[in-house]
């Protein structure tokens, strides 16, 4: 009798589309527009201490998922523009990673690693910095298609 009762909890999540974890694939993300928001504490130099910041920007991403950015970053009140342009790395299980290359007021700066999650059929990208002296997490909202 447990057995039945297993088969039919697990048929009734199989038709309702429960069962099986969600599959990315690059077209998930790809041609699309996206407004992207960052939150949370940065050093803006090695060895700096951290200071609160905030970026508020625009994301584009290409056929091949190329993202570019271009946004403002706050940092501990000092306001930069900052461009961004990557190569994502999408996974099946909707995972990802991007090394974007950045500049800041138009000079050069570090290399910005991150580490996403796709959500919402790729309405929405959750995304963690990765790099020494960043606390910040990021949301890409899904506008449109460029």
């Amino acid at each position: 009798m447990h057995r039945s009762t297993i088969a039919i909890a697990a048929a009734i999540l199989s038709s309702q589309g429960l069962s099986a974890a969600p599959v990315c694939t690059s077209a998930t993300t790809s041609n699309s527009t996206y407004v992207a928001t960052c939150q949370g504490p940065l050093s803006p130099a090695p060895g700096a201490p951290m200071q609160p910041a905030s970026l508020l920007g625009t994301c584009t991403s290409s056929s091949t998922n190329v993202f570019s950015c271009i946004g403002f970053i706050n940092v501990g009140g000092s306001v930069l523009q900052q461009t961004l342009n990557g190569q994502a790395t999408q996974f099946d299980n909707c995972y990802g990673i991007i090394t974007y290359k950045q500049t800041l007021n138009g000079g050069p700066a570090p290399d910005l690693h991150i580490t996403y999650v796709v959500a919402e059929n790729g309405n929405t990208i959750y995304g963690l910095p990765y790099d020494q002296g960043q606390v910040l997490t990021c949301t890409l909202h899904r506008t449109g298609t460029p």
